[in-house]
């Protein structure tokens, strides 16, 4: 199947004009930017909205990654050297390649930002963006067609899954107390864990084929599903305090938001700063040291930065839920 689809890379990159326009386009899946827009739509949009969207993309992100693992299929330049991938972070690309990370969390998050809109134009923009993510992703050489259509499906689901179990567990959230609250939070990580740990498992025995094996030296380390677990029980735990503590609601001017944001948008750092302390030849620590940070960081977010902004008149006080 994968001859098949090298040749369908190969036909679409016979035109190089539009490199520079997928490379902006592919980073409106899963990228720095949209890490950032969290906290944009956490603190100058909607709180509700802002922490629905952060476990989206914390969740659908640890799922790709342990599916990636149980499949351990390469990437289109691993096996053909001849297929161009424009200079897009070709060394960086290191998981393998089934599903696409980038169709299954950009669909994710445009879905859910088109359901959130409720109008048949916003859904049409959200599949169209989907789909121009899953076409860069394979204009780019770095995915197969049948990467970006699982991807795709899956992060269809996931929205479907979600809106359909919003308000039941929504409702259950609300009348639970901050114990059983972090109990669940804590449980939801820990199966994101295990589940990487089990994909991990699969193929723990077989070895990648030799004439891509060096590209995949990096692709069953579990560190990335940690780092997801973490943002996942830092988002929630966070959450739940900030609500009973800090609880606000948005308001006042653009420049208020705009400060709310660059507040938001500090913590994160963190998380990056603990991807460069994890000890490389220590797999096991630095699965320990992302979980840590990426819980530190987004725990700051949902509870400390609303501190924040509330004492600084940035945002008013809310007395509901």
């Amino acid at each position: 199947m994968h001859e098949r689809e090298l040749k369908w890379i190969h036909w679409l990159q016979q035109t190089k004009l539009l490199a520079w326009p997928m490379r902006i386009i592919t980073n409106l899946g899963p990228s720095v930017y949209v890490v950032a827009f969290l906290p944009f739509v956490f603190l100058c949009i909607d709180p509700r909205i802002g922490i629905r969207l952060a476990l989206l993309y914390f969740v659908s992100s640890a799922l790709r990654e342990a599916l990636a693992m149980t499949f351990c299929f390469p990437r289109p330049f691993w096996i053909d050297a001849s297929v161009d991938t424009f200079h897009y972070r070709r060394a960086q690309t290191f998981s393998y390649s089934f599903p696409s990370g980038h169709a299954l969390i950009g669909t994710s998050i445009w879905l859910f930002a088109a359901s959130r809109i409720g109008r048949p134009w916003a859904w049409g923009v959200g599949f169209a963006m989907a789909i121009l993510i899953c076409f860069s992703r394979v204009y780019l050489g770095v995915h197969f067609p049948s990467d970006v259509t699982a991807g795709f499906l899956a992060g269809a689901f996931l929205v479907a899954v979600l809106l359909r179990l919003e308000a039941p567990i929504g409702h259950w959230w609300r009348a639970s107390g901050l114990h059983n609250q972090c109990l669940a939070a804590a449980g939801m990580a820990v199966m994101l864990i295990l589940g990487g740990i089990l994909a991990q498992g699969i193929h723990s025995s077989m070895q990648d084929p030799a004439s891509w094996a060096a590209f995949a030296a990096k692709a069953r380390e579990l560190h990335r599903i940690t780092e997801q677990a973490g943002a996942v029980l830092g988002s929630a735990v966070g959450w739940a305090i900030g609500r009973r503590r800090v609880s606000f609601e948005i308001h006042g001017s653009w420049w208020r938001r705009l400060v709310c944001w660059v507040l938001g948008c500090a913590p994160l750092g963190v998380i990056y700063v603990a991807r460069k302390l994890g000890p490389a030849d220590f797999e096991t620590v630095r699965a320990v040291v992302r979980f840590a940070g990426a819980f530190l960081s987004t725990g700051l977010l949902m509870c400390v930065v609303p501190w924040l902004c509330l004492r600084w008149k940035l945002v008013k006080p809310a007395h509901s839920g």
